[in-house]
């Protein structure tokens, strides 16, 4: 069923990109009150500036830049009848694989979904992967008080979307409304790593998801788990290649003794880049007429796996509702670690070549941020955002130049719109 799952991945994406070639044509159908289509679509234009020339930051330099959070994305539904259903989800955003998170596909919704009962769902194709609180709804911003996700939890190798089978059930009573969904899955991605190309591949996930809506507040709790695959043997092949012409241009005896110590390490090293993974998250939101919170948590295990990292993060956001302004200010705090082989080699000078594409992006950050709804489905954001990063980390900065202290200001405006 996996491999299956590979088979039709690129077909897949053929097909629906003709897809959504014809949605100018399928809109026409839209108009008819009793047409069986459905269109939607949501965007955000947003600019932003850091405060700081000697790093940049998801993109964002000490120039205004439109690129890293702007983006437009269009659904369309079929309903074939009251039970069974089409749905696909395409989002355009700006390609720059240096500060991208993974799967940052076209089209990222592809299912079918049958209505079992009132009580059941069922969906199978591309779906967001449902590892988070607000997974599903992760480009559209409009639904949310800031301008884009807390990145301290929604990013990271976690991936955002997979193929494969969701069921859900949910049921309503007289104090609260409750649902359980479990899924299971596969995804493959690829990234370049100076100028080699290392696949991505979870061969199965899966996992449970329960919400409670209680009054004006919502629990949700899931658990997820699954096997992934990091091909890189290539890698491993340049770092030992890049230690040899080190070695061949070493200032002296004791440098090239050193730099040849290190290769045998490198050398007699069995690194793991397969194994198991566990996310953990929990949730709990308010949201009243004047104010709300929000508090997210998720830890990451790896276990032995030396090519992907632990990682616990967690945000914590309050705010005051006058229509129709919002005001909010979020806390958020993310650690990465490898385990201790990986950790010695990450700042060793002749294999950053290598190992510079590993996430070590642990990190603090506050942001204040107001918001304007204009007109209905059109609102008006701005916020600024402290970083705090941490000395021996990149902490999401890049181009990082000598002396920087992985601390920085950024200012960011964004109008976003659904319709």
């Amino acid at each position: 069923m996996v491999t299956s799952f590979l088979f039709f991945r690129p077909l897949f994406n053929t097909l629906l990109i003709i897809g959504l070639s014809l949605l100018p044509v399928l809109s026409l159908a839209e108009t008819a009150n009793d047409s069986p289509w459905s269109i939607s679509g949501f965007g955000s234009i947003s600019v932003g500036k850091l405060d700081t020339e000697q790093a940049n930051y998801r993109g964002y330099t000490d120039a205004l830049s439109l690129k890293p959070d702007s983006l437009l994305g269009l659904q369309v539904s079929y309903q074939f009848n009251e039970t069974f259903s089409a749905t696909v989800q395409g989002t355009i955003k700006d390609d720059n694989k240096k500060y991208k998170d993974y799967n940052d596909d076209i089209i990222n919704w592809a299912y079918l979904t049958w209505l079992a009962n009132d009580h059941l769902t069922l969906k199978a194709g591309r779906m967001r992967a449902p590892f988070l609180a607000y997974s599903d709804a992760n480009d559209i911003s409009y639904a949310y008080p800031w301008i884009t996700l807390p990145k301290q939890s929604y990013n990271g190798w976690l991936f955002q979307t997979y193929d494969g089978v969701d069921i859900s059930w949910g049921n309503s009573f007289d104090d609260f409304d409750t649902s359980l969904e479990s899924y299971i899955g596969t995804y493959s991605n690829n990234t370049d790593v100076n100028g080699l190309n290392t696949d991505y591949r979870v061969n199965f996930f899966g996992g449970l998801v329960g919400k409670i809506n209680y009054n004006n507040f919502q629990f949700r709790i899931s658990q997820h788990r699954g096997e992934v695959n990091m091909n890189v043997d290539n890698l491993i092949n340049m770092a030992k290649s890049y230690l040899s012409i080190a070695i061949l241009n070493a200032k002296s005896i004791s440098e090239a003794n050193k730099l040849s110590s290190l290769a045998s390490s490198v050398n007699d090293a069995d690194f793991s880049s397969k194994g198991f993974f566990d996310v953990s998250q929990a949730s709990v939101s308010y949201d009243g007429l004047q104010y709300f919170t929000r508090a997210e948590w998720v830890q990451i295990k790896t276990g032995d796996i030396d090519f992907a990292p632990d990682m616990e993060s967690y945000y914590l956001t309050g705010g005051y509702i006058t229509f129709p302004w919002t005001f909010s200010l979020t806390y958020a705090d993310s650690r990465v670690k490898y385990n201790e082989p990986m950790e010695s080699y990450r700042h060793i000078e002749a294999l950053s070549p290598i190992t510079s594409f590993l996430a070590n992006d642990s990190v603090r950050v506050w942001t204040l941020g107001t918001r304007w709804d204009i007109k209905p489905q059109i609102a008006l954001k701005a916020e600024i955002s402290y970083i705090d990063g941490y000395e021996d980390k990149e902490s999401y900065f890049t181009s990082i130049k000598d002396g920087f202290d992985r601390k920085a200001a950024l200012y960011k405006l964004s109008v976003q719109w659904v319709f």
